[in-house]
C-alpha cells in the first residue's frame, strides 16, 4: 500500500519555507517528537507529563504554520506523512544538537571540559607543580590543559590580557587587579663553598647573604629567582648591582 503525500494546507507553494522572522517554539518540537515515537497522542502526552489535548494543538498549529500535514490521523492512532517524516529527521539532529550544547555548557561550568591555560616558570619533574597539574588532569580527564612557560612578568602579563586562566608565581606578588593565594611553600638551599664562613652552620638567614655574590641564570627562572633574592634582601642592603657575566 502505497503512502500518500500530504497535501499543503493553505496558499503556501509545497516546499517554500515561511516568512524568516517567523519562530516555531521549541515545545512544539518536542512534542512532535515524541508523537513520532509513540504514534500516539496520548502515549506522547503522558511521557512529556502534559494534557493530551495540549499535545494535539500544538501539533495542529504547527502544521497550520508549516503549511503541510505531519501526521495522518486513524481510529487506531497516528502514522507520520512523507513530510512528517523528513522534518522528523531534520528536527531531530537539531534538538540533539541542542541538548548536547546544554550539556557540554553545564559540564563546562562544572568544570567538567573545556580548557585551562597554565602559565609557570618551568615544569620540574616531581616538583609540587608537576604533582598538582597531575593530579588535576587525573581528577578531570574531560579539561584540556594548556601550559606556557615564561618569566613571572610575562605570564601576569597574558593573564591580565585573558591568554592565561592561571599563573604560578614564587614569592607573594603582589597584584591588586588579581586574585592571589599562597597555595605552597618549599625551603631554599643555599650552595656554599666547603671553606666559606657559613658552611658549618645548620642553618642560615637572608640577613647572612647580605654581602653575597648571588649566581643566577639569564633566562630559565633566573628573572623570576633574581626577584625574588631583591625581595628578600631589600631590608638588608641596599639595591644589589647585576652583571651579565
Amino acid at each position: 500500500m502505497r503512502r500518500r503525500r500530504s497535501a499543503p494546507m493553505n496558499d503556501r507553494p509545497w516546499g517554500v519555507p515561511p516568512a524568516l522572522g517567523s519562530r516555531i517554539p521549541l515545545a512544539s518540537l518536542i512534542q512532535m517528537l515524541a508523537v513520532a515515537e509513540y504514534l500516539s497522542f496520548r502515549r506522547a502526552a503522558n511521557a512529556l507529563g502534559v494534557s493530551q489535548p495540549s499535545v494535539s494543538a500544538r501539533i495542529r498549529s504547527l502544521e497550520e504554520y508549516l503549511g503541510v500535514h505531519l501526521f495522518e490521523r486513524n481510529t487506531r492512532g497516528v502514522r507520520l506523512t512523507e513530510a512528517g517524516r523528513l522534518f522528523v529527521e531534520r528536527v531531530s539532529v537539531g534538538v540533539d544538537q541542542l541538548d548536547h550544547a546544554v550539556k557540554t555548557v553545564g559540564m563546562v561550568a562544572a568544570g567538567q571540559c573545556g580548557r585551562l591555560r597554565i602559565g609557570i616558570h618551568a615544569l620540574i619533574t616531581h616538583s609540587f607543580i608537576a604533582q598538582l597539574i597531575a593530579q588535576y588532569r587525573e581528577d578531570h580527564p574531560g579539561v584540556e590543559v594548556e601550559i606556557t612557560e615564561g618569566t613571572a612578568r610575562d605570564t601576569v602579563m597574558q593573564l591580565r590580557a585573558d591568554r592565561l586562566d592561571v599563573v604560578f608565581v614564587a614569592g607573594s606578588a603582589e597584584l591588586p587587579d588579581c586574585h592571589t593565594r599562597p597555595i605552597w611553600t618549599e625551603p631554599l638551599v643555599a650552595v656554599l663553598p666547603q671553606d666559606h664562613r657559613l658552611a658549618g652552620q645548620s642553618g642560615i638567614t637572608w640577613a647572612d647573604l647580605a654581602s653575597e655574590t648571588f649566581l643566577v641564570r639569564h633566562g630559565g627562572t633566573g628573572p623570576q629567582v633574581y626577584d625574588h633574592i631583591v625581595l628578600r634582601l631589600a631590608p638588608s642592603c641596599t639595591a644589589p648591582t647585576r652583571s651579565n657575566a
